[in-house]
């Protein structure tokens, strides 16, 4: 479940105020394992927003791989793919 950068910061200032993490996992309803992953994101990357994804195009274009397929008909699935570079 992706959480707000709000509702993080919100927990961990629960333990900054003395509570221990099993006492702020239990009030905001989230795993103690959680607590320290987001300490440690805020303390090794100095902020709890969510890494941005990296979109890929994953599609082959299909003119190309109608043009492959016609130039080599018996290659098999794995020789595809090794020459568009993706994974079968």
């Amino acid at each position: 479940m992706a959480y707000s950068t709000d509702f993080k910061q919100r927990a961990l200032d629960y333990i900054k105020e003395g509570h221990s993490h099993v006492e702020a996992a239990k009030v905001f309803d989230v795993g103690v394992r959680t607590l320290f992953t987001w300490e440690k994101n805020l303390r090794e990357q100095g902020h709890l927003e969510r890494k941005k994804r990296v979109v890929k195009n994953r599609k082959i274009p299909l003119e190309e791989l109608k043009s492959f397929v016609e130039a080599h008909p018996d290659a098999f699935l794995r020789e595809i793919a090794a020459h568009f570079n993706c994974a079968v």
